[in-house]
């Protein structure tokens, strides 16, 4: 009983206690705040003037502060009834250097901080520096730096800001020393490591660093041997673990894959269930392997990928296609069925355009081929895309397909563009191994106060030409899309320095052109104009040059008509790496003019893809012309002239072809060329839209007539180029060796122009 009434006691004196803790705040002041406003602060602070308090009360207060991020100490306490808050604030982050990097640049390092809350203006977390620290590391590791020591130290500035030093010493990277495959039998490790990127170090690798070890890289290329299995027949096929190991000093890496092969199915038969919207004679020609042949897992997707592009052009714009194989292990055989769901037809609401800032959106929306309120067509769509890659104010261009909430049947299609730099004013100096000196000031523009019209003022100068000239392209004169161009130049020409005569000439011309499409891929040009030409000789000229004007005259007045026609199915105008573009041209000087001749000319350039990694280009190019009426031949101030970059690589420019009495280059009527090119990946910084690269091989003659055309004469060479698209022109360069050189040719193996815009 006595204890009953002591417990008793000391509750009723606990409850007292604290009933004489509680207290209505009346005031609340904060002491320490030096960034923070005392508005913000009392924004965070969960108490407010009338509130009922007691101790109890302070550990949760104190809580939600710390929350915020904003301080390193928090204390409360009452006097009366005032709180009394007393704070420390964290430092802010006043400034960030980075010293010591080379492998990442300090632009990208500073973004990975920001991402993690480590930016100037933010508040210093020491937590938040273990973790970039963490995560600098793995970066790095990702790189094949496994040494690297990275320290992060802070420096106090006034104003309760800090200095982050990030100190970086990245150490060498770690070479891979050896990759082994284990479990193959079907195909050797030598066959299946060509396959993949990651390689131990070669000649190459300097160029490559296809030897330092990479994560990424490393399940980039697991994935390439599992798609080499799966295109050959193996259905099993599994990667059991992938093993990496470093050497003690972290300098060296040792890979093992292993892997199981299983056996290679073939496909015994295709089915396709699910819609009536294709016919099974149609689905059939989709199909991009044959019954028989072992499973290849990129044509099964190519088939599916078939058949989706066929119901989109059927307006079935979220089709789905199911692949269900049923393997019989026993025989090695696989039969397939695709399911086909068509959904339901779908229409597209609204075409829109994103990123151009400085393109109206009509130039854009003209050159489309599918139209707002109209059925869904997927090749319409693609093709819209590939329109507006070819424009040249386009760098690159990206489609996403938007469903209309709450209405199932209906899309919207965005075309999102990255622009090129606009043209304005340019110029550029630089130096060709066959022109000379260049100069170039002018400007140029293909996206004419965002209309899309090409407008230039161009003058050129080097040590063989000098030229004024002004272009103006409307590509949608009229709405139908035919374009007009005006051209007016002059130029002069001294041919001694392009190494073909002791004789200049001054040249001037204005013309209009218009280019009338025929269908998607064709169009046609027609246009004409006035040219003149005067031509004045040197004491070392060919003797037959001043014969010829003594006979004519030195000044040439010509009316000229021209027309072209062209097929151009290229996925771009810059750089293709797909389709051909052959053009066909022809130009008569008509009667009334100081002579009347024809010119007719034939190209064409095609490219293919070879593999993944390497694309082949062929060309060809047939040019003839001859005089009509009273003209007996073709000008010789109008003869083709072959050798040089643009022709045959590794001769000099102009040097092939018949010759003068004195040995000259006289050109020819008739010009043959033709080469081949294969085009590497480039692996030094700059990507595929900036720098080309590859091997090629020339071929051709210039003749003085058909009659002489023999194919014997052609001259061969072969070599290396590149070119680099550089911000103050392009670089083209070539190493080329000719293959057949006879007495008398004349051979430049290094052949290069930069510093004059394309």
């Amino acid at each position: 009983m006595k204890k009953t009434l002591l417990y008793v006691w000391l509750l009723l004196g606990s409850l007292g206690t604290a009933v004489a803790e509680t207290f209505t705040v009346e005031d609340v002041r904060v002491d320490g705040l030096q960034r923070i406003t005392a508005g913000s602060f009392f924004n965070y602070l969960p108490v407010r003037q009338g509130d009922r308090l007691d101790e109890a009360d302070f550990p949760q207060i104190i809580r939600q502060l710390y929350q915020t991020d904003f301080f390193d100490y928090i204390n409360l306490y009452k006097e009366g009834n005032t709180l009394i808050v007393e704070v420390e604030e964290r430092p802010v982050i006043g400034e960030i250097e980075i010293v010591g990097n080379k492998e990442i640049k300090t632009d990208d390092l500073l973004n990975g901080l920001s991402g993690l809350g480590i930016s100037p203006g933010n508040t210093f977390d020491v937590a938040k520096l273990k973790q970039a620290e963490r995560e600098l590391l793995n970066v790095y590791h990702a790189r094949s730096k496994f040494d690297v020591i990275i320290a992060m130290q802070e420096n106090p500035l006034p104003d309760n800001r800090v200095q982050l030093n990030v100190d970086i010493q990245e150490g060498i990277s770690a070479r891979i020393q050896q990759i082994n495959i284990v479990g193959n039998k079907a195909f050797s490790e030598k066959e299946i490591l060509k396959k993949i990127d990651l390689s131990t170090t070669k000649w190459h690798s300097l160029f490559t660093k296809n030897d330092r070890y990479s994560g990424d890289k490393l399940r980039g290329d697991i994935a390439e041997i599992e798609a080499f299995y799966l295109d050959r027949g193996f259905l099993d096929f599994k990667i059991n673990s992938t093993q990496v190991s470093l050497t003690d000093d972290k300098k060296g890496v040792y890979i093992t894959v292993s892997l199981v092969e299983g056996l290679p199915y073939r496909v015994k038969s295709v089915d396709f269930v699910g819609t009536d919207a294709i016919d099974k004679a149609q689905l059939n020609d989709m199909i991009a392997f044959e019954v028989g042949d072992y499973y290849a897992r990129k044509a099964v997707r190519e088939t599916q990928q078939n058949i989706k592009n066929a119901l989109g052009d059927k307006s079935y714009a979220f089709s789905a296609v199911q692949i269900i194989p049923d393997i019989d292990r026993e025989n090695n055989e696989v039969s397939l069925t695709y399911a086909i769901d068509k959904g339901r037809k779908t229409t597209v609401r609204r075409i829109q355009f994103a990123g151009n800032y400085k393109t109206n959106d009509e130039v854009l929306r003209r050159e489309m081929r599918q139209f707002e309120s109209a059925p869904y067509n997927h090749t319409k769509i693609a093709r819209s895309l590939e329109r507006i890659q070819r424009l040249q104010n386009i760098t690159s261009v990206t489609r996403k397909e938007v469903p209309v909430a709450g209405q199932p049947d209906q899309v919207n299609i965005v075309y999102e563009v990255t622009e090129s730099l606009p043209r304005t004013i340019t110029a550029g100096v630089g130096y060709g191994s066959s022109s000379g000196f260049l100069f170039n000031l002018g400007y140029e523009t293909a996206n004419f106060f965002g209309t899309g019209n090409t407008f230039a003022f161009d003058f050129n100068n080097s040590t063989e030409t000098r030229q004024y000239s002004f272009t103006f392209t409307d590509p949608y004169y009229t709405e139908n899309g035919v374009s007009r161009t005006f051209n007016l130049y002059y130029r002069e020409q001294d041919e001694d320095e392009a190494e073909i005569g002791d004789w200049t000439s001054d040249n001037w011309g204005a013309f209009l052109r218009y280019g009338i499409p025929i269908n998607e891929y064709e169009s046609f040009r027609i246009g004409g104009g006035y040219r003149g030409i005067e031509i004045k000789t040197g004491d070392e000229v060919a003797p037959e040059i001043p014969d010829y004007l003594a006979e004519n005259g030195e000044r040439y007045d010509e009316f000229v008509f021209d027309f072209a026609w062209t097929n151009d199915t290229r996925d771009k105008t810059v750089f293709s790496t797909s389709g051909a573009v052959t053009r066909l041209n022809a130009e008569i000087v008509v009667p009334g003019s100081d002579e009347t001749y024809y010119k007719l000319g034939a190209r064409n350039r095609t490219y293919f893809g070879i593999s993944d990694n390497l694309l082949l280009s062929v060309r060809g190019d047939l040019s003839y012309g001859d005089g009509y009426g009273s003209t007996e031949e073709l000008p010789f101030f109008r003869n083709y002239y072959a050798g040089g970059l643009t022709t045959i690589r590794g001769f000099e420019s102009n040097s092939l072809g018949p010759k003068w009495s004195n040995d000259d280059v006289r050109g020819g009527n008739l010009r043959v060329t033709g080469g081949a090119e294969v085009i590497f990946p480039w692996y030094l910084g700059q990507d595929a839209e900036t720098v080309r690269v590859g091997s090629f091989v020339d071929f051709g003659n210039v003749y003085s007539d058909v009659d002489d055309f023999d194919v014997s004469d052609f001259r061969y060479s072969a070599g290396l180029f590149l070119i680099w698209r550089s911000p103050v022109g392009p670089l083209n360069l070539s190493y080329g060796v000719p293959l057949n050189e006879e007495d008398g040719d004349k051979i430049e193996n290094f052949q290069f122009t930069i510093g004059v815009p394309l």
